[in-house]
């Protein structure tokens, strides 16, 4: 693929160091299912820049390899550019040897030529990023990471380091309680500002859950142990922010929406002149109200106001207040243009069933998907889709439900519908889940052979339940479902939901040992009484 760009601007209040016309060539190569290959160049008419990157792709494994080198004077018809004035190298490997493990590495190698390091102005800097993640069960995942920053090759010279490892729970309780907490060894070396060095241990942790269908809870807590080390001065500044926040709509077919949030922070002992935080104590609350009558008009208001005080003698006690107001509304003007771009994404194994691709939760290939219907498209070996030239205002994409693999479960729609953009790239990801399914039917066993066949009559309205309290009640055709976790259940056949006219034909307890992906059968055959 090879895409040109012819960049012209002009005006009054342009910058006068900057060259009217800007050219940029791109153009990407598949080598193979694996291999792949990238460059770019760009032109001011005086100075240019380069980079050149390589991609290995397999299904566990994806690393690439990027090269710059950007001129120090280079720049675009509107100002100065990302990395300018940079020599080096980005090299990123993302590695994932189970479902349920991930690492990323993210390792940055490169020359400052607009300000290098005075001693040598060859000098390097390297920028290193570390991370794992690893899903202990269903409910639980824990992760490490590990940042570096080490500018010795600029003016101002440091070196920043930070090791974490956190985790986070759900605990099913009365109700979800998402709840996080971390901890972090941070360490700072400026060589050009001795003043700027410290250590610090900092742990955070908190919590959030809903106290009545949309409204929430939250509470979160920042520790820190701080030393100063040019002094050797030793703080402990922390912080704590708890409140409450709603977001929905006034009724189910109301045109009225509303966002509510209040929250209180506390900082104490933030005198120190490195500490973390502003030292300022508030109250804050926000509301906002939107009426929206139809997807083309929308009337809104919002405000914010906050009362500011602290023990901090620094901190200035105030109280500061935000209104906003406006409207919006769409019309036709008679004028059709559709534009044309690019629909892609991942269909994946959701492993917190969040509807979020993230490291670690692994692409499903082989499955087929249609734009419209006149497009279609096979997920490769990373669960990845691509639909070029898509010409549309809006866009659908749906997933062929008979290629997914047996034991997973669709958590999105069958079919999304996107907004399409001229020469964008538009994102839609559709996420399963492997978690298994206890199901079956409760029937009448009319021919006396304990199978559900076609002589046989499904019984609506029975109640199953599993040793967790979960029920499910047979539908018209006798039939139900549980999706379950892995490991031990029992499946009871609630014997007060059955009519007196039924006895059951098996035991009333089934037992099942689950395994991840798996779904299972259980039929529960009922004679008449007096048969």
């Amino acid at each position: 693929n090879y895409k040109l760009s012819i960049a012209h601007g002009w005006g009054h209040d342009r910058q006068a160091d900057l060259n009217p016309y800007a050219y940029d060539l791109t153009s990407t190569w598949r080598l193979n299912d694996i291999w792949g290959l990238g460059y770019e160049i760009a032109n001011n008419t005086e100075r240019f820049a380069h980079i050149l990157k390589a991609v290995y792709n397999q299904t566990k494994l994806v690393a690439s390899a990027q090269f710059r080198d950007i001129d120090k004077n280079f720049t675009n018809v509107r100002g100065n550019v990302g990395q300018q004035g940079e020599q080096g190298g980005l090299f990123d490997v993302s590695y994932s040897p189970t479902e349920k493990l991930g690492m990323t590495t993210s390792l940055d190698v490169y020359r400052d030529t607009i300000n290098p390091a005075l001693d040598n102005d060859t000098r390097l800097n390297e920028d290193l990023r570390w991370g794992t993640n690893y899903q202990i069960n269903p409910l639980t995942y824990a992760t490490l990471s590990y940042n570096l920053q080490n500018q010795l090759g600029r003016v101002s010279q440091f070196r920043y380091q930070n090791a974490g490892i956190g985790i986070t729970h759900k605990f099913r309780l009365l109700r979800d309680i998402n709840t996080y907490a971390n901890y972090y060894h941070q360490e700072n070396k400026n060589f050009s500002s001795p003043l700027s060095d410290y250590i610090n241990e900092k742990f955070t942790a908190g919590l959030r859950f809903s106290l009545i269908k949309d409204l929430y809870y939250f509470f979160n807590k920042d520790l820190n142990w701080f030393e100063q080390r040019s002094y050797g001065t030793r703080t402990m500044p922390h912080a704590y922010e708890t409140g409450v926040e709603w977001y929905g709509k006034f009724g189910d077919t109301s045109p009225f929406y509303g966002n509510f949030r209040f929250s209180y922070r506390d900082e104490e002992d933030t005198v120190s002149n490195l500490s973390f935080f502003s030292g300022e104590d508030y109250i804050e609350n926000y509301l906002e109200l939107a009426y929206r009558p139809a997807g083309d008009k929308e009337i809104f208001g919002s405000g914010r106001f906050r009362n500011i005080w602290a023990d901090n003698p620094n901190v200035t006690k105030r109280m500061e207040a935000t209104f906003n107001a406006g409207m919006r509304y769409y019309w036709d003007t008679g004028i059709k243009w559709e534009a044309i771009g690019t629909i892609e994404g991942y269909v994946f194994n959701d492993l917190n069933q969040d509807g979020l691709k993230e490291s670690g939760e692994q692409g499903l290939s082989g499955i087929k998907l249609w734009c419209a219907k006149a497009k279609s498209s096979e997920t490769d070996s990373l669960g990845h889709y691509k639909f070029t030239r898509v010409k549309a205002k809006k866009a659908m994409v749906s997933i062929d439900t008979k290629t997914i693999p047996s034991g997973y479960l669709l958590l999105t729609p069958v079919t999304q519908e996107v907004k399409m953009s001229q020469g964008q790239v538009v994102k839609i990801h559709f996420g399963l889940t492997n978690r298994s399914e206890i199901s079956g039917a409760v029937f009448e066993d009319v021919d006396n052979n304990g199978e559900f066949g076609i002589v046989d009559k499904g019984i609506k309205g029975v109640v199953l339940s599993l040793e967790d309290g979960t029920k499910a009640t047979t539908d018209a055709t006798g039939r139900y479902s549980f999706s379950v976790e892995v490991g031990g259940h029992t499946v009871t056949l609630e014997l007060e939901s059955l009519s007196a006219e039924y006895l059951p034909a098996v035991a009333i307890y089934k037992d099942f040992q689950v395994t991840e992906g798996l779904s299972y059968k259980h039929n529960i055959p009922l004679k008449k009484t007096g048969k």
